[in-house]
């Protein structure tokens, strides 16, 4: 499984997010060489627009919180 480090998702969100969407592969978010979060691609078929509102929003948080740092 692919890992990003927290310095590099803040510099390059919008590469990583794009690669998580087209390989549909999770990939492990890092800091200081532990992982603390897990990005997985969303079932589109499945997922209602509240629930992809709901990721957005986590992600928006996340960014948020690793801006933070």
């Amino acid at each position: 499984m692919r890992s990003v480090g927290v310095r590099e998702l803040k510099v390059h969100a919008s590469r990583v997010l794009r690669e998580l969407r087209d390989q549909r592969q999770p990939i492990d978010v890092t800091y200081r060489g532990r992982v603390i979060a897990r990005l997985v691609p969303v079932d589109r078929s499945n997922a209602t627009q509240e629930q992809i509102a709901s990721v957005w929003a986590d992600l928006d948080q996340l960014a948020a919180e690793i801006g933070d740092r």
